[in-house]
Parts: structure tokens; C-alpha cells; sequence
């Protein structure tokens, strides 16, 4: 990870922030390539992106370390990290209105139906009692990061019968 400071921090805004001027038709090829390299050759086609582009010396880890995540929270102004903890909020609102419902229904005496779901992964914190560092992995990780596991089962209690149906997806 690279902190940036002085007239290389200032070039890099002045590049974000006309970003959004940038025809898309323009830079698809490019960024279709660059998503071709990644589905094909993986971590070696990132560290080669990541050594171009952000620096990555040989033999450095491609994960950030959440000592480095802590320290550049630490240095972040406090408006971006409270939008981060707001944006981490509605994704995490968003990604609870996804969730299914679970029921059960009794056929007839001694033969009930149901689906039930139950996640894979543990749920992050509430906000309120999340570190600050993991409020901002969590804005990061996003709705996608929650595996989920559907079980759907029917049972024929007096016969002692049981099938199910998993399906786990990300």
C-alpha cells in the first residue's frame, strides 16, 4: 500500500476527480483485457498489475494487512469515515431485505414442509459496536461477501421419510 502525500497526493485527486468525464467506450477494451488477464492467470496477472501500478515490490503480500487498514482508518478525515460507516450501513440494510424468509407448513398430521436458510459466514458487527477498521472492510467486503446456504426439506414423521435440497451460493 502506498500513502501518497505532497504534489503526487494532488495529481492523483485531480485524476479521480475528472474520472467520471472518461467515455467508457474509450477504456473498455483495456479494462476487458485486464479482467481477461485476471480470470486467466489469476493471482500472477494482479501482482503484475499491482507492481505497474501501485508499486508492489517483489515478494510483498497482495493481501493488505489489517495493521496497514487500522493505520490509513487513523488517517482518514472524519467526514470520509463517517460516509464509509453510512454507506456500510445502507449495504448492510440492503443485504438484510435480501434475506428469504424461513416457513414451515404442516400437509397433514405428521407431514410437514419448510426451507430454511442459514448463513455460511459469520454476520459483521452492528456499527455501532464495530472497530472503526472493520467498518471499513466491511464497506468494502459489501453485500457480496455473505455466503448463504439454502436447505429446503420435507419430512414424513410416522414413516421415519426425510429428503432435502441444499444449494449454497455467493
Amino acid at each position: 500500500m502506498r500513502i501518497l502525500e505532497g504534489p503526487e497526493q494532488a495529481r492523483l485527486l485531480t485524476t479521480l476527480a475528472k474520472r467520471g468525464a472518461t467515455d467508457l467506450a474509450d477504456i473498455e477494451p483495456a479494462v476487458r483485457r485486464i479482467v481477461n488477464d485476471v480470470r486467466r492467470d489469476g493471482d500472477r496477472a494482479i501482482r503484475r498489475y499491482a507492481t505497474r501500478w501501485d508499486g508492489l515490490g517483489k515478494g510483498e503480500p497482495l493481501r493488505v494487512s489489517e495493521d496497514e487498514i487500522c493505520e490509513a482508518w487513523e488517517q482518514t478525515d472524519s467526514e470520509l469515515q463517517d460516509a464509509i460507516e453510512k454507506a456500510a450501513g445502507n449495504i448492510r440494510r440492503y443485504a438484510e431485505w435480501q434475506e428469504p424468509e424461513q416457513w414451515q407448513r404442516e400437509i397433514e398430521p405428521g407431514v410437514s414442509v419448510g426451507q430454511s436458510w442459514t448463513s455460511l459466514s459469520l454476520r459483521p458487527q452492528p456499527l455501532h459496536s464495530a472497530s472503526p477498521c472493520a467498518v471499513e472492510q466491511m464497506a468494502m467486503q459489501g453485500a457480496s461477501g455473505v455466503l448463504a446456504y439454502q436447505s429446503s426439506q420435507a419430512r414424513l414423521a410416522a414413516g421415519g421419510i426425510e429428503t432435502s435440497s441444499h444449494c449454497a451460493w455467493r
